[in-house]
C-alpha cells in the first residue's frame, strides 16, 4: 500500500511531461520531418506518401498544417487528461452514482473528447478513411441558446420548491440563476 502514492505520482509526472516532451520534439525535429516528407527523401515510403500534392501547395502550407495539427493534438491531450482526471475524481467522490459506473464514464469521456475535437477544430476526422463531412461553423438561431438553460431552470424550481422554509437560500439561488 505505501507504493500507491508513488504510482499515482509517477503517472501524474508521466502524464504531464509527455505533452511537454512531444512539444520539444516537434519544435526540434518536426519541421525537418515535414520538409523531408515534402521532398520524399525519408527512408520510410509510408511517410513519403503522406504528402502527394507538392505542385499544388508550397512547403509553408504543409508546415502550417502540421503546426496546427500538433498544437491542436497537444491541447486535445491536455483537455482529455483533464476530463479523465475529473471522471476519476467523480468516481472516488461518489462511487455509487450512476455517472461513476464504467459504461457511463466511458460514454461521457468519449462524448467530451468528440466535443473537444470539434471545439478545437482539429482535422483528425478527415484522416479517417471514407470520411466526407467537414467541420463548419453554422450560426444557430437565438432560441437555441435557451436549450442549455432549461436544466438550470428545472433545477432551480426543484431546489426552491423543495425547501420553501429556506427563504435566504432560495432568494440567493433565484438571484444567481437569473
Amino acid at each position: 500500500m505505501p507504493f500507491r502514492h508513488l504510482k499515482v505520482r509517477a503517472g501524474l509526472v508521466l502524464g504531464l511531461t509527455s505533452p511537454l516532451l512531444a512539444a520539444i520534439g516537434y519544435a526540434l525535429w518536426g519541421h525537418e520531418l515535414v520538409r523531408r516528407m515534402y521532398e520524399q527523401t525519408l527512408p520510410l515510403t509510408a511517410l513519403n506518401q503522406l504528402i502527394k500534392r507538392q505542385a499544388q501547395h508550397p512547403l509553408s502550407y504543409y508546415l502550417g498544417k502540421a503546426d496546427q495539427a500538433v498544437w491542436g493534438l497537444l491541447l486535445l491531450y491536455l483537455a482529455a487528461g483533464g476530463l479523465a482526471w475529473g471522471a476519476v475524481w467523480w468516481r472516488r467522490r461518489w462511487p455509487a452514482a450512476l455517472v461513476a459506473q464504467p459504461l457511463w464514464t466511458s460514454i461521457l469521456l468519449a462524448t467530451g473528447g468528440y466535443w473537444l475535437v470539434f471545439l478545437l477544430q482539429l482535422p483528425l476526422l478527415q484522416l479517417l478513411p471514407h470520411w466526407f463531412w467537414s467541420l463548419a461553423l453554422t450560426p444557430l438561431p437565438w432560441w437555441w441558446l435557451g436549450l442549455p438553460l432549461l436544466p438550470l431552470v428545472a433545477w432551480l424550481v426543484v431546489a426552491v420548491m423543495g425547501q420553501p422554509g429556506r427563504v435566504g437560500r432560495n432568494l440567493l439561488l433565484l438571484i444567481l440563476g437569473g
